[in-house]
Formats: structure tokens, sequence, C-alpha cells
């Protein structure tokens, strides 16, 4: 069987339900294990790797949350073939290829492209709250692209930070209060840090700004 043509293509939707999507990847002869996308390694199918569902002009960005594999009646010639499938969850659609809107309008339907998300598609998550200036980090699926967040309503709701011991929840707190100063200089802090956590974790950093405690 021919290599597909198309270099971003990896597979097509086979069941659409309204929170999770189901896509068979191409068949053996047509599957590739990686793809490289301006210079980036990008795995085919791994769970938390970011893809394209083109429909009529439309781009919905997925995110894949599970793969497996089934094994067909054995073919004339006594192998038995395998169809790879994953599960992936909408997260909004690419308006004018620049705009993320969080959420979908226009579903798909069986038989529609599901492509690789290449950078220009993942830049577009973060892209409307870059003049915040309030970078957190970098995507786990793309390091050259940075995570900005709106501060407005992050600290207009209550907001929790979970983890197991040792995760690294006092370094994430110093780090947000960190980057809220850097973004929003004149914003006022009141911060209670009942077991001097904040202190043993960053003592230098946090000491540099007094308006945090």
């Amino acid at each position: 069987m021919q290599q597909t043509d198309v270099p971003t293509l990896i597979g097509h939707l086979t069941e659409i339900h309204g929170d999770q999507w189901i896509a068979t990847l191409l068949p053996e002869g047509q599957h590739r294990h990686s793809i490289h996308v301006e210079g980036q390694k990008i795995l085919v199918g791994q769970p938390g790797s970011y893809v394209v569902v083109k429909h009529h002009g439309y781009q919905l960005l997925g995110l894949i949350t599970r793969t497996w594999q089934d094994e067909l009646p054995p073919a004339p010639t006594g192998s038995r073939p395998i169809r790879r499938r994953v599960s992936l969850v909408p997260l909004g659609e690419i308006v004018d290829k620049t705009r993320f809107d969080r959420g979908v309008n226009h579903f798909p339907v069986t038989g529609t492209e599901v492509h690789v998300a290449e950078p220009k598609h993942l830049a577009t998550l973060f892209s409307r709250y870059q003049h915040s200036g309030m970078e957190l980090g970098r995507l786990s699926a793309n390091k050259d692209l940075g995570v900005y967040l709106n501060p407005s309503p992050l600290f207009g709701r209550h907001l929790a930070i979970l983890g197991q011991s040792g995760a690294g929840k006092s370094w994430t707190v110093a780090s947000l209060i960190q980057h809220t100063i850097k973004a929003m200089p004149r914003a006022h802090m009141v911060l209670l840090d009942l077991h001097g956590e904040g202190e043993a974790s960053h003592p230098r950093q946090m000491r540099s700004h007094p308006e945090t405690s």
C-alpha cells in the first residue's frame, strides 16, 4: 500500500459523541509511528498529544486521551491485521487560522480526516492572552510555545493547587505569585504562609517582593 501524500494525516473519525470522538489510525503500510513537523518529532497517537480534525473548512482542535489496538480477522495470507484506534476530547475550533474558540459549534461526521497538530495550531491556544504577559511555563507538547493565562478571571474565582507530597505545590504557588507581580506590578496580594513553606522553598525570590507578605 502506498504511503499517504498528506504529511500530517494520521487517520479518520469513526465514532462521534458529544464529548468524546474515536478515530481509527491509518492502516498498515500507511501508518507512521512518528511524524516530523517543522523539525519536531511527534509520536502518532500518543496520549496527551494534540490533533486537528478538518471538516469542510473547519479546524477542530482535540486532545488524545487513550490509545489501543484491535486484531482483525486473519487475512488470506494468514497474517492478522492490526487496527489502531485513539480516543480524543474536542477542545474547540480554530477560527480564521489565528484564534481559538473553546467549544465546538460545527460537529464533524464519520470519515473526517484527523491530522497531527502543527505548532501554528497550538499557538492559537494561548495567543489570545499573550498580551497579558503572564507566561506561566511552556507547553509540554511543544517547548517553544509559552503558556499564557488571563489573570483577571484566574483570580476572580476560587483556585486550588492540589498534589501529593513533593509534587511541587509550594514551588507552584511561589512561581504563580512571582509571575503575577511581574505581569501586574500594582496588584495587592496578601499571603498567609502558616508553615513557612514559601520562605523555605524560595527565600530570595519571596523576600525580593515585600508586597507579597
